[in-house]
């Protein structure tokens, strides 16, 4: 968190019961989102990396690979989408389900994870594009993403 002047309403927050708790939770959401922004962001990029791949491969006449680059293309199109869309863990101040900073924690954890996988997936794009298997390996990475993100909203759904 950075150091700020206190406001108005952080001097009222100090002298509501709860009020510091749902603070804390507010600054883990909001650090949590920037975690899967950054992972769009690089998510992106990789589809960008893989556009040009995919015309290097035309340029070449390679349209079998450039067909298997598609489909982990659109993989990873995807990809982006779930992550930016996804569902966060949000909780209004006076609601009877407010996510726990524990469970915060939890939700913060798949996304970590997922973050690790992203970075595989960038590496192995911007590194080993060329290789054979390359983009097999990143279909299934794009899997295991996809499954870490159902879990990770059923984990927040039973909150709700």
């Amino acid at each position: 968190m950075t150091n700020r002047r206190q406001n108005l309403l952080d001097k009222i927050g100090l002298i509501l019961p709860g009020y510091s708790g749902y603070s804390n939770r507010e600054a883990k959401r909001n650090s949590d989102k920037k975690l899967r922004d950054n992972i769009s962001l690089v998510i992106q990029n990789c589809e960008t990396i893989i556009i040009s791949h995919q015309q290097y491969l035309i340029s070449q006449s390679n349209m079998a690979s450039c067909k298997e680059w598609e489909i982990t293309r659109k993989a990873i199109n995807t990809l982006f989408s779930k992550v930016k869309l996804t569902t966060h863990g949000e909780s209004s101040f006076f609601s009877e389900n407010q996510l726990k900073e524990d469970e915060l924690e939890e939700i913060y954890s798949f996304d970590i994870e997922i973050s690790e996988k992203t970075a595989i997936i960038s590496k192995t794009i911007e590194s080993e594009i060329n290789e054979p298997l390359s983009a097999s390996f990143i279909l299934k990475q794009c899997r295991d993403i996809d499954n870490l993100l159902f879990s990770r909203t059923n984990y927040i759904n039973q909150y709700k």
